[in-house]
């Protein structure tokens, strides 16, 4: 996306977009969301973006498929394929740790709920599941070096 995005209102389209919606205009509709989120003062990230189609419900069917491709462009136009290994590594480190905050919740829910003789048991499995987690992200952060 060019800069301009963070200093554009939602009611007024800069001239270097102009174009890009008239020849598809599903990038005018992206850029209204994300210009939105820009004028409200609200993260305007491609992760905030994609949440803000979601909770509209803009993201299904054929036009949401269109919708979704049109941020991932967007999103991925400065993108360097030099750089995929280390956008791979970041996003498996992301969902690794993500793993650990739903091993967290599991071990509390079980801490409220289950009963005391099956307390350790089940800290085992969480255990067993997180150590996979370690292997694996270890094995991919090794090959994708």
């Amino acid at each position: 996306m060019p800069r301009c995005v963070a200093v554009v209102t939602a009611s007024r389209c800069p001239p270097c977009h102009r174009g890009l919606h008239r020849d598809r205009p599903i990038y005018g509709e992206l850029f209204a969301v994300i210009a939105g989120q820009v004028t409200a003062g609200i993260p305007h990230d491609p992760a905030s973006i994609a949440a803000a189609l979601t909770e509209a419900g803009t993201t299904a069917g054929h036009h949401g498929v269109q919708l979704r491709y049109a941020l991932t462009q967007a999103t991925l136009s400065g993108a360097m394929a030099a750089s995929a290994a280390h956008y791979a590594r970041s996003v498996i480190s992301a969902a690794y740790r993500r793993g650990f905050h739903r091993a967290a919740a599991a071990l509390a829910h079980a801490a409220a709920e289950l009963p005391q003789d099956q307390l350790f048991t089940h800290l085992l499995g969480i255990g067993c599941e997180q150590r996979t987690a370690t292997l694996r992200l270890t094995h991919i952060s090794g090959t994708l070096s």
